[in-house]
């Protein structure tokens, strides 16, 4: 970017006109610099927005996946106390394997003869859509046991 005094260099006779012309040069070239610098500072503006829109959506991917971590634990953490009621509670029975299309546990106690046993309070309702929903069915299964035991229902 060339200087006023390199534009209006040899377009004056004295130094009055020096002056006049340099002072009205420099008004048009500040006009314009006003309006170039608004220009730009919409532009890195809306450049900002933008990017700071991109972080608030990768800091949302990031919360979620932090939430499918801390799910994840969870539910494993729900399948190993499964597996510890197992080894105590010799009556109760899960299935792990699921369906075909749907991850499903199945939870089972050995005080009823069959899975349509009329008596099993959870006949219906076997499976499970996941290890804490499957956790609470043991502990369901293990105070019926303890009841049913104490009333003298179940051997």
């Amino acid at each position: 970017m060339k200087t006023i005094d390199e534009l209006i260099f040899n377009n004056h006779e004295n130094y009055k006109e020096y002056l006049t012309l340099k002072s009205k040069m420099t008004k048009l070239r500040l006009d314009k610099l006003k309006s170039q610098i608004s220009r730009e500072k919409k532009r890195l503006k809306l450049i900002i927005e933008k990017r700071e829109n991109q972080i608030d959506e990768l800091k949302l991917f990031k919360t979620g996946c932090e939430q499918d971590i801390k799910f994840v634990s969870t539910e494993y953490s729900y399948r190993r106390r499964i597996n510890s009621l197992l080894k105590k509670h010799s009556y109760l029975s899960v299935a792990w394997d699921g369906d075909d299309d749907v991850y499903t546990t199945w939870v089972y106690s050995n005080d009823f003869e069959d899975s349509e046993d009329p008596n099993d309070p959870w006949g219906d309702h076997h499976y499970c859509d996941s290890y804490e929903e499957a956790y609470d069915r043991c502990l369901d299964y293990i105070k019926y046991h303890n009841k049913a035991s104490v009333s003298g229902g179940v051997q």
